[in-house]
């Protein structure tokens, strides 16, 4: 499954490389790749290769889409709290106020959280790796 999911990612970027012909090189790209295998509660299932996927795409887009290792941020496992995600958001939003950003990527690798048991809401959740399962599966009374 993984060399299936790997494939994808090249046969990806190899495709996006053919439609966009302006090298990226040359432009102001950036992309924050977040891939959490472990979670810091033991109630959320582990993942097999959320991780490695991340790895596996940053390395694709520096060989294969002209990004440089300083336009990737990845925050892989417990470098991925919600704070230090939503920090790093931040800082490319400021960042990019000074320099436009021709390209953001966004990368998630992990688990979904579907909104609070008997919530009136239709909002699901991207995990970090410091999510609580009980925050998401309280009773409501």
């Amino acid at each position: 499954m993984r060399k299936i999911i790997s494939t994808y990612f090249f046969l990806l970027i190899i495709g996006l490389s053919y439609l966009c012909p302006i090298s990226f090189a040359q432009n102001n790209n950036k992309a924050i790749l977040i891939g959490i295998s472990q979670y810091s509660d033991s109630n959320i299932n582990q993942l097999a290769f959320a991780d490695e996927d991340v790895r596996t795409f940053s390395m694709m887009l520096i060989n294969y889409a002209g990004y440089g290792s300083a336009d990737i941020v990845l925050l892989l496992n417990n470098e991925a709290t919600k704070q230090r995600i939503m920090n790093t958001i931040t800082d490319m939003v400021r960042q990019s106020q000074k320099k436009p950003l021709d390209h953001v990527i966004l990368m998630f690798a992990g688990h979904g959280l579907p909104p609070a048991y008997k919530s009136n809401t239709t909002n699901s959740f991207l995990a970090p790796y410091d999510a609580q399962f009980g925050d998401f599966f309280k009773e409501s009374g």
